[in-house]
């Protein structure tokens, strides 16, 4: 059993013990724990973005999936600075390695930089009709002709914050 996954009931029905770095912790729902609502029925930001993984995740990353992911990543966590081994930081570190590369199957893909995105957003929050908005803005903005293709980062984003939204 990996660390931090439920084991069993603990102190009431709805709770679950944890092995979190070594030591036993109770859990409940709707706590907060590095900095998110657990159980929460609200889809986060890093959900959204692994989500985007199943339309995009097999292109090569290149400079329009970085200005996207740092907005993104921007959303989250409430900074508008890139933050250091983030998922902004590894996408522009892909994409720059990728301009270099010739064969496209040793290219970095979105999907290698955003399969986990939920662990490497440090604060990561319910995904918001503005943060969508914001997302979907910065691919268009970078990528031109994306809004006329369906299945892109800002549209898992926009079905995140459209699914929240609802009761």
């Amino acid at each position: 059993m990996s660390e931090g996954e439920p084991r069993r009931p603990a102190t009431g029905p709805d709770d679950w013990l944890a092995t979190v770095q070594g030591r036993d912790e109770v859990r409940r729902p709707g706590a907060v724990v590095g900095h998110v609502a657990l159980w929460t029925d609200k889809i986060t930001m890093g959900e959204a973005l692994e989500a985007a993984v199943q339309t995009v995740g097999d292109e090569p990353v290149q400079g329009r999936h970085v200005d996207t992911v740092a907005v993104a990543e921007a959303c989250a966590t409430g900074l508008n600075v890139v933050v250091p081994g983030g998922l902004a930081d590894s996408a522009r570190l892909a994409a720059d390695a990728n301009a270099v590369v010739t064969r496209d199957d040793l290219k970095t893909t979105v999907g290698d930089v955003l399969g986990d995105a939920v662990a490497r957003i440090p604060a990561d929050k319910e995904v918001t009709a503005e943060d969508a908005a914001r997302v979907a803005s910065a691919e268009i903005r970078i990528g031109g002709d994306v809004d006329k293709r369906p299945g892109r980062v800002a549209d898992s984003v926009a079905a995140a914050a459209r699914l929240n939204e609802c009761p």
